[in-house]
């Protein structure tokens, strides 16, 4: 029998969490702090079995024209959340847990849609509870091997080629030495990115000041590829944490592409990451330029609950129509 209790969380319960074998950087309180500025309510709840604590849920509310809570909300820029427990608990139990959750969130009026990505879960965990589970693509690097592995994995071609190249021509990555300054420089070459695409940028640069502010340095790393003569020809940032990490940005300038700062980037993003004690680190997406560093590209489940039959009906139809009319709009400005 599985109980909860919706919190406020105190310094010990963020503790606890942040302590978790499963935890990851999204279920911190810093990267809560970062949420807080895009109106996402957190939703943390206790789990009780037999009235004893045995971990807790990690969500965040917002409303949609309806209350959605989610672990994690789709664009808002945050990976996997879900259970953070005090124990090892198997798949067939953390089904159970969230089975009970959303019965729990929907007899309170928390939200009418509850949707979660827990990377403790398989797709194959879900035989016989297919109904409540949806297929999501994502690609992700194994950090656990050693550094040499690692290197090993990626393409030769396309990835240690340009590394190479890269250092022949005295590139070399840093940890940003001024915040501000990386922002600036960040945001500009973002810029130049998204123009290229005929798209508008993906966050404001006082989006990218808050996250830097909440998360940096202890859960934010902040790299720049530079020349042997100072320039920053690319940037990148990266969430660690919890034994998880991920690409959240990356930018260059076209003119500065000829450095191949992308490729040596990443690289130093999967080394240094590791080196902070993570686990995996999720490429936030399966794109060609993503997948020749080793990457791992598979369907992970999305546990999906609905409060009214049909919801799930309405949600694709919109996210159908927003998915269209922003393609309409990119397909008319590359053509004006």
């Amino acid at each position: 029998m599985y109980d909860f209790k919706r919190i406020d969380p105190t310094d010990d319960d963020w503790k606890a969490i942040e302590a978790t074998y499963d935890g990851t950087v999204y279920k911190t309180k810093a990267w809560f702090d970062y949420l807080a500025y895009q109106h996402c309510l957190p939703f943390i709840a206790k789990v009780f079995q037999d009235s004893n604590l045995i971990g807790y849920f990690v969500g965040a509310l917002l409303k949609r024209g309806v209350w959605t809570l989610g672990a994690p909300l789709e664009g808002v820029g945050t990976g996997n959340q879900g259970l953070a427990m005090l124990r090892e608990t198997l798949p067939p139990e953390r089904i159970e847990i969230y089975k009970a959750l959303a019965k729990w969130v929907f007899k309170n009026r928390y939200a009418v849609w509850l949707q979660v990505e827990d990377w403790q879960l398989e797709i194959y965990d879900f035989e016989g509870n297919e109904d409540i589970m949806e297929y999501h693509d994502s690609s992700w690097v194994d950090l656990t091997a050693d550094e040499e592995t690692m290197w090993r994995r990626t393409s030769q071609k396309s990835c240690r080629y340009m590394i190479n190249k890269a250092k022949k021509q005295g590139v070399f990555v840093r940890e940003a030495e001024d915040e501000e300054s990386f922002l600036n420089v960040h945001f500009e070459q973002h810029l130049d990115v998204m123009e290229r695409k005929g798209l508008s940028p993906l966050r404001s640069k006082e989006n990218l000041r808050e996250l830097i502010k909440a998360t940096y340095p202890d859960k934010l790393l902040l790299l720049e590829a530079v020349t042997s003569d100072g320039k920053v020809v690319g940037t990148g940032m990266y969430p660690v944490g919890g034994g998880s990490s991920c690409l959240f940005m990356v930018a260059a300038k076209q003119e500065d592409l000829v450095y191949c700062p992308n490729e040596i980037l990443m690289w130093e993003a999967l080394v240094r990451c590791k080196a902070r004690g993570a686990r995996f680190f999720n490429m936030n997406g399966v794109m060609p330029y993503k997948l020749k560093y080793g990457t791992l590209r598979d369907f992970r489940p999305r546990l999906v609950f609905q409060k009214h039959k049909g919801l799930a009906v309405f949600r694709k139809f919109f996210k159908d129509i927003y998915h269209k009319l922003r393609f309409s709009l990119f397909k008319i400005k590359e053509e004006s």
